[in-house]
């Protein structure tokens, strides 16, 4: 929906471990991705 609604830039205070995915399709739509926290953040029962 960021990407279709035309948001151009993204600012999130951690990284999330699980969000590779979405790095990717953010940096093919060139949506800029500010991550305020060096950070990764894991969930219980994560891979």
């Amino acid at each position: 929906m960021i990407v279709n609604c035309g948001i151009k830039r993204v600012v999130c205070e951690n990284r999330y471990h699980a969000a590779e995915q979405t790095r990717i399709l953010f940096k093919k739509a060139k949506v800029k991705l500010d991550v305020l926290s060096t950070k990764v953040i894991k969930y219980k029962g994560q891979k």
